[in-house]
């Protein structure tokens, strides 16, 4: 649990980034004052709802992605939508050895998952969240971002151990052989 002063301490870290990644595992009241406060600086929001709490609903208005699994996203799915904006809502639901469909807002896509050796699944879709909220950051487009995050997801779960993060070039040759097919 994050006091309000560790909070506080952590949002001019904020008003520097152009990405807020929240997860799940944080404490509610945290994680919403910390999206109140990055939308308040014109800051993309990602929810990543692992694990799923009904809480996290309640930053729904202030969150530009979510990402969700097949089964948090079943728990999700009866939130109501009552405005008009909520159709620019983007979300991406990871579906392990399906792959990733998402929503941009207007058409809902899929990205076949990129063929990997399993090793080791612990914190896979911390891996691909954190992925996909650095391409969004560098300026990538949603597919660019989820497609990276895909790439970036097949070569992590190749390695041993939560801290054995793939090199950016590994991503790039998954990448590469990807578009090639």
């Amino acid at each position: 649990t994050f006091s309000d002063q560790e909070i506080d301490i952590s949002l001019p870290y904020v008003s520097e980034a152009d990405v807020l990644l929240l997860q799940g595992e944080i404490n509610i009241e945290a994680n919403i004052k910390a999206a109140l406060f990055a939308k308040s600086v014109n800051k993309t929001v990602v929810l990543n709802v692992a694990p799923y709490n009904e809480n996290l609903k309640q930053l729904y208005s202030n969150l530009d992605f979510i990402t969700l699994n097949a089964n948090q996203a079943s728990h999700w799915a009866d939130i109501e939508i009552n405005d008009i904006n909520d159709e620019n809502k983007k979300v991406i639901i990871y579906m392990d050895e399906l792959g990733v469909v998402y929503f941009d807002g207007r058409a809902t896509f899929h990205i076949p998952p990129m063929p990997s050796l399993r090793v080791d699944t612990m914190a896979a879709t911390d891996a691909f969240n954190g992925a996909f909220a650095s391409k969004i950051a560098a300026g990538g487009t949603m597919h660019e971002s989820v497609l990276f995050a895909s790439a970036f997801l097949s070569a992590f779960i190749e390695q041993k151990g939560v801290t054995a993060m793939p090199v950016l070039s590994q991503v790039q040759a998954r990448l590469k052989s990807r578009l090639e097919d």
